[in-house]
């Protein structure tokens, strides 16, 4: 099911994709360790076969074609003393939170969209108390 990726021209850097059961070009990364989220992941993934795809495994790896270029971290930002420095890992990792989103050859309404941060939607000011018109007596 899926796009059919090229092979890798080093037999010894092949890695199969779960998701395909296929060996991929493209860059392969290890899947959370947390029971839940795997959880989440395998029910990310549109298989009929899903029952067999074994997420379990420590050895799983996933294509970097199923996830959002956001869920995959390939430079760690840090702050010192005020300046922003940007380092670049060696092997690119995924987000705590990853979950496989894009499946390719399937129809739009089977890939699931990445939902919106709501950490990034801007709240209106805080309105100042109004001053009463009306004089005490």
């Amino acid at each position: 099911m899926g796009e059919f990726h090229t092979l890798l021209e080093n037999a010894a850097t092949r890695r199969r994709c779960a998701t395909e059961a296929i060996v991929c070009a493209v860059r392969v990364l290890k899947y959370s360790r947390n029971k839940q989220q795997r959880e989440k992941g395998k029910r990310a993934i549109p298989r009929q076969e899903s029952g067999d795809l074994n997420l379990e495994s420590k050895y799983t790896r996933l294509c970097a074609n199923h996830f959002h270029a956001s869920d995959i971290v390939t430079a760690y930002d840090f702050n010192i003393k005020g300046d922003c420095v940007s380092l670049k890992c060696d092997k690119a990792t995924l987000k705590a939170d990853a979950v496989p989103r894009i499946s390719e050859g399937l129809p739009s309404y089977l890939t699931k969209r990445k939902p919106r941060s709501r950490s990034s939607t801007m709240r209106p000011p805080c309105k100042r108390p109004r001053e009463s018109s009306c004089e005490e007596l």
